[in-house]
């Protein structure tokens, strides 16, 4: 039983410290984000104080990046997207279709007929809930 116990003690204890830092990390995280959850107000609250509206914008471009520096032309299919926006209702009516960037990342090597998630990129304090559709197939531009 001795031997049991002393057999690779060196292992046991790092596995006792690092369970422990472990343990102590999710604590410290649940206790962090149970203390965020009871300091925002309920989503009928925040809408009252600050009059939070949503929009959607039809038929919005979608750009093609690509990592590359040698990448082919192509274009996005459907080349427009629907995306629906929250935020201030002075902003949000101000607000136009050419305010909000969609784009799709193709990586460094993108192929024709792949399918890519559409990207949102809005101003501040706006936040973007949806798009439609999500995705887009990459096409060959033609010349």
């Amino acid at each position: 039983m001795k031997d049991f116990i002393l057999r690779n003690l060196w292992l046991k204890m790092a596995s006792l410290v690092l369970a422990t830092l472990i343990w102590l990390t999710v604590q410290a995280n649940l206790e962090k984000e149970t203390r965020m959850v009871q300091q925002t107000p309920s989503g009928a609250d925040q809408l009252e104080k600050r009059d939070i509206v949503q929009r959607q914008f039809e038929f919005v471009p979608v750009a093609v990046r690509c990592d590359g520096t040698n990448c082919p032309a192509f274009r996005a299919e459907p080349s427009t997207v629907s995306v629906t926006v929250s935020g201030d209702s002075q902003k949000i009516w101000k607000m136009e279709a050419k305010d909000i960037l969609v784009f799709v990342e193709t990586g460094t090597v993108p192929h024709s007929g792949d399918l890519c998630p559409v990207q949102v990129s809005t101003g501040p304090n706006v936040t973007w809930l949806r798009v439609q559709p999500s995705l887009v197939r990459l096409k060959p531009s033609a010349y």
